[in-house]
């Protein structure tokens, strides 16, 4: 047991260097004597709950993949197990076993096949600036055109032309008496 011990406070003090903790040092270890292994497998080993970096079972000191690339996550099996027992598809390569493909920029906001489809939505309709009937843009001229009258009043009763066209079809008589006698009392 003491012999034990002493190899144990010597592992670690010549791990420490490298600046790995001693379960990232028996991952590698694991990797190295046994080859390459699923995540889910280097987690279930002997019991024991191994802390994980990023780790790349399948390549070597050479850095050259020994075979097709496959998922780093799942280890190619498309699944992966929790510490519960359950099985779910892997996040990663959802499922195929191959490693995706990371462009550093994922979109969260179009995560369904519709949202990439042009919108249905109709475009987007211009507001009327100026009255459409002839009675009406004569009378929207004279406004444009007093100039006792500040751009204001000009807006405002410009609108007011647009909207009861809007709503009647055309200005009534009563209607341009109504705009004729504001013109002279904003004189």
């Amino acid at each position: 047991m003491k012999a034990h011990r002493a190899m144990g406070r010597h592992a670690a003090r010549s791990i420490e260097p490298s600046g790995l903790g001693l379960p990232d040092f028996a991952v590698l270890e694991m990797l190295l004597s046994k080859g390459p292994q699923k995540v889910n497998d280097i987690g279930a080993e002997g019991g024991k709950c191994y802390s994980l970096r990023m780790i790349d079972p399948l390549q070597s000191g050479s850095g050259q993949p020994h075979g097709p690339e496959s998922c780093r996550i799942c280890g190619g099996d498309g699944r992966i197990d929790n510490s519960f027992g359950n099985v779910a598809k892997c996040p990663s390569c959802h499922g195929s076993g191959k490693r995706a493909q990371d462009t550093g920029f994922h979109d969260v906001t179009k995560t369904k096949p519709s949202h990439h489809l042009p919108s249905n939505r109709a475009g987007v309709v211009e507001k009327q600036t100026w009255p459409s009937t002839p009675t009406g843009a004569q009378l929207a001229t004279e406004i444009r055109d007093a100039a006792s009258l500040n751009a204001d009043t000009k807006a405002r009763l410009t609108r007011e032309i647009i909207e009861h066209e809007g709503t009647h079809g055309l200005c009534t008589k009563t209607f341009l008496k109504k705009m004729r006698k504001q013109l002279p009392a904003a004189k």
